[in-house]
């Protein structure tokens, strides 16, 4: 009867520990929109031809994936009509910039969802307008 009441007390502990983020391997994962470009410092946000990147924080792997996917579909996973589907490693040094345009978006505004990816899979995504 002992053992039984020790493995509960047991279980209990440990599933209290996985409900703790901290305790259980950090926050949740998060990527966010900075840019190199003046105009994304105004409230305007950015403009189709610039170069943005983005910060990586609490991310579940030490070499996290950026996908940057612009399109009518882009807040969708996978997008079947983006105009820019692109991939870049994030480094621990900083992010790597990606350019808002491609031989399919020559010009124009455009939606455009940046995913942290894992494994292959997105984890988190941020949504932004890119101005045309």
């Amino acid at each position: 009867m002992k053992r039984i009441a020790f493995l509960a007390a047991l279980s209990a502990f440990v599933i209290a520990l996985l409900g703790i983020p901290a305790l259980a391997g950090g926050s949740d994962p998060r990527i966010e929109l900075t840019s190199s470009n003046t105009s994304l410092a105004s409230s305007a946000g950015p403009s189709h031809g610039d170069s943005v990147s983005f910060t990586v924080t609490n991310a579940r792997t030490s070499r996290p994936e950026v996908r940057l996917v612009c399109g009518r579909d882009a807040a969708y996973y996978p997008p079947s009509q983006a105009v820019l589907d692109k991939t870049l490693p994030y480094y621990g040094d900083g992010p790597r910039a990606f350019v808002l345009s491609s031989d399919a978006w020559t010009s124009g505004g455009n939606t455009c969802v940046a995913w942290l990816m894992r494994k292959g899979e997105p984890e988190v995504g941020t949504l932004f307008w890119v101005n045309g």
